[in-house]
């Protein structure tokens, strides 16, 4: 099994030729990079520019980092607000008879919501 470091260098590096019509028409090497590659490469540089892509990297992961924990904690909330508010339907429910029959209608909208933000504080990786 290949290491991660080989795994993402045939991922993210690939060596190309080219024809060079003032070589002769001699294939002359080039190489190709992802985004990745790129990145990977920038923070084993120093100096000023290396320095701004390292810190400029840094603050968009921050960024995204604080995006997704806002998400989180806002379904967080949502989802404490709908198991409450399903909890107190069960409640009603349970006591009266009136209510049961208001439980049993409105208990499948109050479980659809509950199931509806677990479905969206699931994190995806795949593309929309």
């Amino acid at each position: 099994m290949k290491n991660a470091g080989e795994e993402f260098a045939r991922l993210n590096f690939g060596q190309c030729f080219e024809i060079n019509e003032l070589s002769n028409g001699k294939p002359e090497p080039f190489y190709t990079m992802t985004y990745d590659g790129f990145v990977l490469l920038v923070m084993g540089y120093t100096g000023k520019q290396a320095m701004q892509i390292k810190v400029a990297y840094i603050n968009a992961f921050n960024k995204m980092r604080e995006f997704i924990a806002n998400i989180n904690n806002t379904m967080y909330a949502q989802m404490i607000d709908a198991l409450s508010d399903l909890k107190t339907q069960i409640k009603i429910g349970s006591f009266h008879g009136r209510g049961l029959n208001q439980h049993r209608m409105a208990k499948p909208l109050k479980v659809a919501r509950v199931e509806n933000i677990l479905d969206k504080m699931q994190l995806s990786l795949l593309p929309h």
